[in-house]
């Protein structure tokens, strides 16, 4: 399966994207996640963070896969596989961030 996150227009730290998805990735052999800066991002610095839980409930409060994005950039990472759930936080570090993540759920 394929999610398609975005965030729009984000200024701050753990900014949650426009529709705040918990992916399932439990029976994953592999996790890879592409992100590129959209229309209107003028940060030059932006962290995405890839946050886990093993139980559904409780979540990373320290990133569990970060990954950082610069103006203009597309880069792709891979995740390992092994926790039950991810979400994806959105920390810019400075200007406005306008991101799009695509994450894909291979099992």
């Amino acid at each position: 399966p394929l999610a398609t996150l975005t965030w729009e227009n984000k200024t701050g730290l753990n900014e949650t994207p426009t529709t705040d998805t918990e992916i399932d990735v439990s029976q994953a052999e592999s996790i890879a996640i592409q992100a590129k800066t959209d229309t209107g991002n003028t940060s030059t610095s932006l962290d995405i963070n890839v946050h886990a839980t093993l139980d559904g409930s409780v979540w990373d409060t320290v990133e569990y896969a970060p990954f950082n994005l610069g103006n203009g950039e597309t880069k792709t990472v891979l995740v390992s596989p092994g926790v039950r759930r991810i979400r994806l936080r959105l920390d810019v570090n400075n200007g406005v961030g306008y991101v799009t993540a695509k994450v894909l759920v291979r099992t």
